[in-house]
């Protein structure tokens, strides 16, 4: 995953996002579901702290950083299933 999140990170700095929340995610879901994953869980708690803390130092930006992270989340999926192809 590595790969997949160093191109994300890449094309977010083009687009002038340079604060970027490390991956988080889950392995081995055919086995265990990502909701029993506590690494998981940890990072996704960390990452609705990462948006409060956001919205609350600058709430009229906070748009622009979900559409951002959105955006992240769909080119970091692309990239994923590309290298798995």
């Amino acid at each position: 995953m590595g790969k997949a999140y160093e191109t994300a990170c890449t094309l977010l700095h083009h687009m002038n996002c340079h604060d970027i929340f490390p991956l988080v995610y889950s392995h081995n879901t055919n086995n265990r579901p990502a909701v029993k994953d506590p690494d998981a869980l940890n990072g996704i708690n960390n990452i609705v702290r990462y948006f409060n803390q956001a919205k609350a130092k600058q709430p009229h930006i906070f748009a622009v950083i979900t559409t951002k992270t959105i955006l992240f989340s769909l080119v970091l999926r692309y990239t994923i299933y590309m290298e798995v192809m």
